[in-house]
């Protein structure tokens, strides 16, 4: 993963791949799910808000996996 995206990755107590760096002008954080779906946050600030939501996403992927949810966001258009 970390040679895929350039950014370190690890693997959290419940198995979840996780990766923050800076790839470019935007800071980074990225989930690889346990359906193997990635899920990327990105941000041009590395401010109290993009670490909101990295925990919000980090904590809503849990929550969804314990309710039986598929852990599917949409798509930013680029």
């Amino acid at each position: 993963m970390a040679d895929f995206f350039g950014i370190p990755f690890d693997l959290t107590k419940d198995s979840l791949c996780r990766g923050t760096g800076k790839i470019g002008e935007f800071y980074c954080y990225i989930i690889v799910a346990w359906n193997a779906e990635v899920i990327e946050l990105d941000s041009k600030q590395n401010d109290s808000m993009f670490s909101y939501y990295s925990k919000w996403l980090l904590s809503t992927s849990r929550e969804y996996r314990k309710e039986g949810r598929s852990i599917i966001f949409p798509m930013k258009r680029k």
